[in-house]
């Protein structure tokens, strides 16, 4: 069985990285991400406002998961404070010319990564 070689360095015979693409497109997704936020956003106001409650939960929490991704690609656009000024007690979601957005304090913002697995547990 003959496997090929992969080519050099050689002018145009190289080829991009997975990691090469993936920091070109990190900034398009953090961005997406955060459009995504603002519209899921937008729409809880709106659901919690017509007394739509189940739809404002599940809003809040794509909201939540959507800020998440964006903190995740790009942890150096978004910074996350505790808000003392406009909302006392939220989390203030910040991405420089692109607005703000808040969360309650008890919000988590850690990475999740779903496997669908259970748990494995280190002691």
């Amino acid at each position: 069985m003959k496997t090929k070689r992969r080519n050099k360095k050689n002018g145009n015979d190289w080829r991009r990285t997975f990691h090469e693409i993936a920091d070109e497109t990190r900034l398009d997704s953090a961005q997406l991400a955060w459009e995504r936020a603002k519209l899921a956003s937008g729409l809880r106001h709106y659901a919690h406002n017509r007394s739509h409650r189940r739809a404002s939960r599940l809003l809040g929490r794509i909201k939540a998961a959507a800020i998440r991704n964006a903190l995740e690609v790009a942890p150096d656009k978004v910074r996350v404070t505790l808000d003392n000024d406009y909302h006392v007690g939220l989390l203030s979601v910040r991405w420089d010319g692109r607005g703000r957005l808040h969360l309650p304090a008890a919000a988590d913002l850690e990475p999740v990564f779903d496997t669908g697995l259970p748990a494995k547990r280190i002691a």
